[in-house]
């Protein structure tokens, strides 16, 4: 996602979706670098991942950067 921002700045959202089949205590893959440089109101995160250790149900989320 980076490259195609450094190289078609077009002023859109780029949107990264992430399926976990797995417990994570933080499913999101931006760290707070890149949210707050190239990400920023450039990036939306899509997040599926179990909620809790047990694996009981899937969580979803969006995280806009």
């Amino acid at each position: 996602i980076k490259n195609y921002i450094k190289h078609i700045d077009d002023d859109c959202y780029y949107v990264m979706a992430v399926i976990q089949e797995t417990y994570n205590p933080n499913p999101y893959w931006f760290d707070n670098r890149q949210a707050n440089n190239w990400a920023k109101n450039r990036v939306v995160e899509l997040v599926a991942s179990y909620e809790s250790e047990k694996c009981d149900y899937m969580i979803f989320d969006t995280k806009r950067y």
